[in-house]
């Protein structure tokens, strides 16, 4: 039921060099023409395909596929800026996923206007110690992760924008305090609490490594 199953499957695939649209006779890649199984586990769903088709140009049956989903994800976005996947106060994690996605068609001014109110959310949602919190902990590495690889793809540097630096700590300075001495990053710092997934603080996650791994790459490959 959840059609992000397919994107990930699909960016996952596309980066290990195989073609998702013949995954042993299966084109997955057409799945992500189903606009309305899509869109219906919320905003996440149409973020992710957009991710999933551009990470190749891939096409499907449906020439206007993409148009749709920036069209969706436009119109989620929340009264002042920012995304959520319930309520109506914006997620660091979605709002900077939401980016993500519509950064390819920012020269649309609808959609550069979102992507301005987004980076704005965002920046009001960081932390005293440079940090970002969402579903419940008072700072989480995903969160900062996510906002770290929107912001590099707009040509945003996390570590020296002064949006993004509070109390002389940036976005970076904040990630760094999840790594775990001998590897990996926890999903939580000791004391912080937990969102309910159930990782422990202090302890290294793969989740949160895993992004980690793919935020500290976007800022090499910016700076």
């Amino acid at each position: 039921r959840k059609f992000t199953e397919y994107s990930r499957v699909i960016l996952g695939l596309s980066a290990a060099g195989y073609n998702p649209a013949n995954a042993g006779g299966y084109n997955l890649v057409e799945k992500l023409a189903e606009f309305d199984k899509v869109v219906r586990q919320g905003v996440n769903g149409p973020i992710w395909a957009l991710i999933a088709l551009d990470s190749k140009g891939y096409g499907v049956s449906d020439p206007d596929i993409r148009q749709k989903y920036v069209d969706e994800i436009l119109s989620r976005e929340i009264s002042g800026g920012g995304f959520s996947l319930t309520g109506d106060n914006p997620d660091p994690d979605m709002t900077a996923m939401a980016i993500q996605a519509l950064t390819p068609y920012r020269s649309n001014s609808a959609v550069n206007a979102v992507i301005n109110r987004a980076v704005s959310a965002l920046s009001s949602m960081q932390m005293k110690d440079g940090g970002l919190g969402s579903w419940g902990s008072s700072a989480n590495c995903e969160a900062i992760c996510q906002t770290v690889i929107a912001l590099c793809g707009l040509d945003i540097n996390p570590h020296t924008d002064e949006r993004f630096i509070k109390n002389g700590k940036s976005l970076l300075d904040a990630l760094l305090t999840f790594e775990v001495s001998g590897g990996g990053f926890m999903h939580v710092r000791p004391g912080d609490g937990d969102d309910g997934g159930g990782s422990a603080g202090g302890v290294a996650d793969g989740m949160p490594s895993d992004q980690a791994a793919l935020a500290l790459l976007a800022y090499q490959r910016l700076t």
